[in-house]
């Protein structure tokens, strides 16, 4: 294989010949934006389904906590009270990611970790650009929702809020 110029000596797919030439270039360019165009549509897609399963229970219809709503792109942008949930193209600097991966806490979502092909779905979501539809809530996503929170049990990080403390008189 050679830099520069494309060549694929080993497989030989496609010879060097017809790749310099003129007429095949533009052809061979729109072939690998359309592949990542597929790519970054199908990783949307999967991302939306992740934040949908795990996410918008907190951050969706039924509540938007620490003023963050995930059900749409504009608002996925402006983010909550920490600032945008996304950068597109940085998953570092995003601060969705950090918090799913739990570089950052209190990590999400509470009391389960997600498992790490969902994060690598994330960050490859966010690096492409994190292109999303958004999700439609109706009513009954939001009594879902609220059943979902109220069957999730308390962490033992969440049980140290003040409100989860026996009452007790000032000393």
């Amino acid at each position: 294989s050679e830099f520069g110029a494309v060549r694929v000596e080993s497989a030989n797919i496609v010879s060097s010949d017809v790749l310099e030439s003129f007429a095949m270039r533009p052809l061979f360019l729109l072939a690998c934006v359309i592949g990542v165009a597929a790519l970054a549509d199908e990783t949307s897609d999967r991302a939306t389904a992740i934040l949908k399963k795990n996410c918008l229970a907190c951050h969706g219809a039924a509540m938007q906590s620490s003023g963050l709503d995930l059900r749409t792109a504009e608002a996925i942008k402006r983010g909550g009270t920490r600032g945008p949930a996304i950068w597109p193209g940085n998953p570092v600097k995003s601060l969705l990611y950090p918090f799913a991966a739990g570089l950052e806490k209190p990590a999400m979502p509470p009391g389960k970790p997600l498992p790490v092909a969902d994060l690598e779905v994330l960050k490859s979501w966010i690096e492409l650009g994190a292109n999303y539809a958004g999700v439609q809530s109706t009513d009954a996503d939001r009594q879902a929702a609220l059943a979902r929170m109220e069957e999730r049990p308390i962490t033992p990080e969440e049980r140290q809020f003040w409100a989860f403390r026996p009452i007790s008189k000032p000393e």
